[in-house]
This record gives C-alpha cells, structure tokens and sequence, in this order.
C-alpha cells in the first residue's frame, strides 16, 4: 500500500520543484530497498502523522525545542539524529531544482546553452545562492552572451574564485578548451 500516490507533470519542459521533492518522498517512503539505518514507519503510521504533527508544530528553520536541541521541520532532532543518506539527496535535489529556477530568471535561454556553461552556471548559483550570484554582473552579461573566455576572467578576477579553492579550478577547465590554459 503507498503513502500516497505520485503526480508526474504533464509538461516535460516544466519541474514543480515542491512536485519534485513530494515525489522523491514518496518514492522513498514507498521503496522496499530502504536504507538499513533509516526505518520507515509502520503502514499504518499515515494515520497518525497528523496528530504528531499537530503536538510538534512545524518550523521550516532551526530552533531549540525544550530539551535544548537543534530541531528543524516537525520535531526532527538534527542534533542526535541527523539527516539520512536519502534525506540529504532528497534537499539536494531539492535546491539544485531551485538554483536552476533561480538561473531561468536571468537566462531565459538556460535550456538552450552548452552544456558546459549551463554546468557552470548551475554549480555557481548552487554555490553561491541567488543574491551573491547576481553581484557577478560582469561575469553573468559574458555568459549571456556564451562568452566562456570572458567568463573565465571575471570568475578568476573574484575574490569567490580564491575562496572556493578546486571548484572554481574546476569550473574554469569545463570552459576552457581541450588543450587550452586556465
């Protein structure tokens, strides 16, 4: 029996990051190969997830609960008990989906770039988050212009490139040609 049951979009071009993350989540509560380290409740348990949820309230940020413990979502105690393999892949996902919304915002034409430059672009908005990102004026006009020369200049010429160590490294050889220098 499934928790609930999966919505696929209808539009291929189109990813519902929420949609996205609710069927990843279902996915995993509904996979029989579950991490060893990471129990799903009962079958039953859909039944009482509203009243636990009601006693715990939800927080969408970090907040000491009464026993003075990190506690985040409904009542999940990050402090001793973490996050699982599965649950950080599932918030990856999750923020990788909203870097790559975040960057259709400033390149309407994201779907339509080299691949290298869209790789680039979506690890440096990962990285660096929508407001930081959109400080790179310079660089951000040279990659609407698919200009990866230009583009390499201005990612050397930030104090991000020195900050970032190998990513940034990295990130220029994907633009850099195959026997060119960085």
């Amino acid at each position: 029996m499934s928790i609930n049951r999966r919505v696929d979009e209808q539009d291929e071009d189109y990813e519902d990051p929420h949609q996205t993350a609710l069927n990843s989540v279902l996915d995993f509560y509904n996979s029989p190969n579950m991490d060893a380290d990471y129990p799903v409740a009962p079958k039953t348990a859909p039944e009482h997830f509203n009243l636990t949820k009601e006693f715990e309230g939800y927080s969408r940020t970090l907040y000491k609960c009464p026993a003075n413990k990190w506690t985040i979502g409904w009542g999940r105690n990050i402090e001793d008990r973490g996050i699982s393999k599965d649950e950080a892949e599932l918030m990856f996902r999750n923020d990788i989906s909203y870097a790559i919304r975040d960057l259709a915002g400033i390149f309407p034409n994201l779907h339509h770039m080299e691949r290298p430059i869209r790789t680039v672009l979506v690890d440096m908005m990962f990285n660096m988050g929508l407001p930081s990102f959109r400080t790179f004026k310079r660089f951000i006009g040279a990659a609407k212009r698919q200009d990866k020369p230009a583009m390499i200049k201005e990612m050397k010429d930030s104090a991000w490139y020195i900050q970032v160590g190998n990513r940034s490294k990295k990130l220029v050889e994907l633009l850099t040609p195959q026997g060119g220098t960085t």
